[in-house]
């Protein structure tokens, strides 16, 4: 979707942008503060790699289909650190307070287990976490205002690629973040792309087992994400 002006975002029902950039500058701080306190590791991408492919399989998928992403991510040499990471972020795990943005709930993705959810990850495990959220919200919408389909669609794409935008100018820019980063912009994308993969199929095996009536949110997400088809249709 085009990233449209704050003008057109407003009237998807207002502007979040601005605040987008200050959550995005929030959780990098957040980033910086967990790996001061808890230390950092090597990442791993062929673990992270393998990780992708295993969330695709619990999903139902064939792993077949996110092959050439972790297929990059595997050649990637700088991949950036792992962190103890929030493991379960999104827009509900925030809160926006007269002072700025708090962080609730560190206990990870409650269907998996303890020691999972304690592994370092990379941090932008977070920000994908986060990226998906805005699709959620975005989707979430517009189902409850069926009327509006085709003008509503187009909105909300926009309201959703400017939150993106918006929250990834604000984290990638905070001072300090390029340390847990991968080492090149190519690479930033490669592991970005892949948690956004690895967590639309946590959420596609969620709403399947819970909540079947939302498969499509995060089936027509992978399909996008992976240049598939027919994943919502299954």
């Amino acid at each position: 979707s085009q990233v449209l002006g704050p003008e057109v975002a407003a009237a998807a029902g207002g502007d979040f942008g601005p605040e987008a950039r200050r959550l995005g500058e929030m959780t990098a701080k957040l980033h910086l503060a967990l790996a001061e306190g808890l230390g950092t590791e090597l990442g791993d991408a062929g673990s992270w790699a393998d990780d992708v492919d295993t969330q695709l399989v619990a999903a139902g998928l064939d792993r077949a289909v996110g092959a050439a992403l972790t297929g990059a991510l595997r050649r990637l040499d700088r991949p950036g650190v792992a962190i103890r990471v929030h493991g379960d972020y999104h827009l509900g795990q925030v809160m926006r307070t007269d002072i700025g943005w708090f962080v609730l709930d560190f206990e990870g993705e409650p269907a998996r287990p303890l020691a999972e959810r304690r592994r370092r990850r990379s941090a932008l495990k977070d920000v994908a976490g986060m990226l998906r959220s805005f699709d959620y919200a975005t989707a979430a919408a517009l189902r409850a205002r069926p009327d509006e389909a085709g003008y509503g669609a187009a909105l909300g794409g926009a309201w959703r690629a400017r939150n993106r935008a918006s929250f990834l100018a604000g984290y990638l820019g905070t001072s300090g973040i390029e340390e847990l980063m991968p080492g090149t912009a190519e690479g930033l994308d490669v592991v970005l792309a892949a948690l956004e993969v690895e967590k639309a199929a946590y959420e596609l095996a969620y709403e399947r087992a819970y909540r079947p009536s939302w498969v499509e949110i995060p089936a027509r997400a992978l399909e996008a994400l992976l240049g598939v088809e027919g994943i919502s249709d299954e």
